[in-house]
């Protein structure tokens, strides 16, 4: 059966590397910019090489080798489903720019918005010397080694007008290989980063708000569900910013060995924690078995997950995490509902809450793979206002509970 289940994996891995093959060309179209550019989303435009071999290849030897290029035509490139043989994935990414007549103090500015990538590096031509240099950054490194000091990977493209422009991008990771390129212009990327400041800001002012809330009302009542609620928003906070960067401004950075295991940690354990609080919040769930049972799998299976992730922490097992933390998050929605039929008209929050977490759970996984719109309101605060509203609509579950008098 170990056989079997080994050359499953190996037959699955090539169906998918066959798929992700079909889907290429060898005709890239180049980027083109001008006066009038503001901003856009490039990921269509690049090329793309996979490196397995063993040392990676340089760049000398890169530039040599023959690109494919996607032609699903998506603005998020993903690899996570490709077999690299290990568990650092390598993929070299290669573009171009057509730099039509522009002012001469025009600046372009490249995001990578994908914080959960380890090392970034980014290689052009230098003029002077006919060498390609390069700079590195990444997860892996403290947010004051960048060339700038952003939330995701910013670098500066110096381009030469009225001529083509190529660049080539190393991405290793052990983590989501989700890349999400956006080209701006200086002054239209400083007015996206304050638009951005301002929502993420307002955003966690009022997670912390609901969080101080709920501590204070754990502390003044001392009850064990209070504690459960609290540690899910704090798991939810941790999230969140880890999703979105700001891990690495405000928590950690250049940590290799927790930064590859801290989503699928913080995600099964919202998971436990989330099912623990169901089984307190909804408590006649536990006289129903088929109920009581399939919530008791979500607890084993991330608590399986979470042990190999110590271990393994490779994009499989953060997918499969994904995904539990999916399907539990609709199972409290399905059984919350069973609560209502049953006579608990109170819960109606938790249920609006539970589904609405469950619909932000599924924009972000939408986003990932460039299903909805990335640069959209939802496809880019889809989970973070889902947990807002789950959250405070918990909040008001939990008061009517406690004026009944059933903790």
């Amino acid at each position: 059966m170990l056989f079997l289940h080994f050359r499953l994996k190996k037959f699955i891995f090539f169906i998918c590397l066959l798929l992700f093959t079909s889907l290429s060309h060898a005709y890239p179209t180049p980027v083109s910019v001008s006066d009038d550019f503001a901003e856009k989303s490039i990921g269509e435009y690049f090329t793309y090489y996979i490196d397995r071999s063993a040392p990676h290849l340089g760049i000398e030897e890169i530039a040599r080798q023959r690109f494919d290029t996607l032609s699903y035509k998506r603005h998020i490139l993903n690899f996570d489903f490709i077999d690299f043989n290990h568990s650092q994935k390598v993929i070299w990414l290669k573009f171009e720019i057509n730099a039509q007549q522009f002012l001469p103090n025009k600046q372009f500015f490249l995001e990578i918005k994908s914080p959960l990538l380890d090392q970034i590096e980014f290689y052009h031509l230098d003029d002077t010397s006919k060498k390609w240099k390069g700079q590195v950054t990444g997860g892996h490194y403290a947010l004051r080694k960048r060339l700038f000091e952003h939330r995701t990977y910013l670098f500066d493209l110096h381009l030469k007008p009225a001529q083509l422009n190529t660049f080539y991008f190393k991405v290793t990771t052990a983590d989501m290989m989700t890349i999400y390129p956006v080209l701006y212009e200086r002054n239209a990327f400083v007015k996206h980063a304050l638009n951005e400041q301002m929502g993420f800001g307002t955003l966690y002012g009022l997670l912390f708000a609901i969080f101080f809330i709920n501590l204070l009302s754990s502390i003044r009542y001392h009850k064990q569900i209070y504690y459960l609620f609290v540690a899910i928003i704090l798991l939810g906070i941790l999230i969140i910013i880890r999703v979105n960067g700001h891990s690495y401004i405000y928590l950690w950075a250049g940590e290799p060995w927790w930064e590859n295991r801290a989503l699928p940690i913080l995600i099964l354990s919202f998971v436990i924690l989330l099912s623990l609080f169901s089984f307190k919040l909804l408590n006649k769930i536990v006289k129903e078995k088929i109920l009581y049972y399939s919530i008791l799998f979500n607890i084993v299976a991330s608590a399986i997950f979470l042990i190999i992730t110590l271990y393994q922490p490779t994009s499989w097992v953060i997918s499969t995490a994904t995904i539990i933390g999916l399907l539990n998050v609709l199972a409290m929605f399905l059984t919350s509902i069973y609560e209502i039929l049953r006579g608990e008209p109170e819960k109606d929050y938790f249920v609006t809450g539970s589904y609405l977490l469950f619909i932000g759970v599924l924009l972000t996984f939408f986003r990932f793979f460039d299903i909805i719109g990335t640069g959209s309101f939802l496809g880019t605060y889809g989970f973070e206002m889902g947990f807002i509203v789950f959250i405070s609509l918990s909040t008001v579950s939990l008061r009517l509970r406690k004026k009944r008098g059933e903790f």
